[in-house]
């Protein structure tokens, strides 16, 4: 009996030895996968914060962007504004100097109708014309009697008013 106890005893021990060699074997499998899980979790947190910096980025870019737009909505609004106010400046000229316009013409008219009413002031400008035209042909009379005449003639002058 004592050698079968001496063989249980051996059988005991290689069963000890054997599972402590699975449980050493075990360790190092649990401490490989436990490495292996580490390196992963960090690998995504690198990526997943690569992928946050470059969302961010993104983000950043279209808030600049949004930014510029509303900038420029605002200053195309201004100018909008600068060009309405300066169209209705324009208009309000125009209308001032439409409207002068307008008040002369009336001014002209009426005193044109006053002259053609008045027998006096029409026979005033007919004596105005006759002395102006009467002057004219005194002037150019005048101009055609000296050297100048045959000049004139040479260059197709043909009497009358001067650049006929």
């Amino acid at each position: 009996m004592a050698s079968r106890t001496l063989q249980q005893q051996v059988r005991a021990r290689e069963m000890d030895y054997e599972r402590q060699q699975a449980q050493k074997l075990k360790e190092k499998k649990e401490k490989k996968r436990q490495k292996l899980v580490d390196r992963l979790n960090e690998l995504w947190r690198e990526e997943q914060e690569a992928r946050i910096e470059a969302l961010a980025e993104e983000c950043a870019i279209a808030l600049r962007c949004i930014g510029q737009s509303h900038a420029a909505a605002a200053l195309f609004v201004q100018k909008q504004e600068a060009l309405k106010m300066d169209r209705h400046r324009q208009a309000v000229l125009n209308q001032h100097r439409e409207s002068s316009r307008f008040k002369t013409a009336l001014q002209k008219e009426r005193v044109r109708r006053k002259l053609e009413s008045d027998p006096l002031m029409v026979a005033k400008r007919r004596k105005n014309v006759k002395d102006s035209a009467a002057q004219w042909e005194r002037s150019l009379g005048r101009y055609l009697s000296h050297k100048a005449k045959f000049r004139l003639l040479s260059r197709g002058f043909s009497g009358g008013v001067p650049g006929t």
